[in-house]
């Protein structure tokens, strides 16, 4: 509807480009709700809510198996948002855990297990009705898939956390396959 009524009323306002961007998100066309969202940005970039939409989109997207460069610029996007929340709407909830997860997200891409687990723990402190919080924290806790060696006591955390993830956002496959995975191993 908003869409179709872009060329009959005029040009689309940031409002309604925000609008398509959040429906194209919970469609997951993530590629589209950023450009909707990117848009709605540049007509009003003082749209909290476009900006945190946006970084939600970037930071459910899949760079998994992506090239390094695309890692680099997908991490630099995300952190381009968050340094504009930070600035413009730091009282935000929002802008708080996703600061706790990219920390995670470094974390997983270095491998940095123990850091993991404290900046884990604290997030979920914070948020615990939180899935990616959990989620990450569960893959700090089984050491990013090097399980060998590992005590029984990690990996029933990381179960259980991967099972919170799974429960928190029933769409997350692989929160689901890990905990059922770490279950039969224990």
């Amino acid at each position: 509807e908003i869409k179709n009524s872009h060329g009959r009323e005029g040009p689309a306002t940031a409002a309604q480009l925000a609008e398509l961007g959040g429906l194209h998100a919970s469609l997951k066309l993530n590629g589209l709700a950023e450009w909707y969202l990117s848009r709605a940005i540049e007509l009003d970039e003082t749209n909290s809510q476009a900006h945190l939409s946006r970084l939600i989109v970037l930071i459910t997207g899949n760079t998994t198996g992506a090239p390094v460069g695309a890692k680099v610029q997908w991490r630099a996007r995300i952190q381009r948002s968050l340094d504009w929340l930070n600035a413009n709407a730091p009282e935000l909830p929002e802008t708080q855990w996703i600061a706790l997860w990219l920390d995670l997200y470094d974390c997983f891409e270095e491998r940095e297990d123990q850091r993991g687990i404290r900046i884990g723990e604290e997030a979920i402190r914070r948020f615990p009705e939180n899935s990616l919080l959990h989620f990450y924290t569960a893959f700090a806790l089984i050491r990013y898939g090097q399980t060998t060696g590992l005590p029984r006591e990690r990996l029933r955390q990381g179960q259980y956390h991967f099972q919170l993830a799974a429960e928190l956002d029933p769409t997350n496959n692989i929160a689901a396959t890990n905990a059922q995975a770490l279950a039969q191993m224990l």
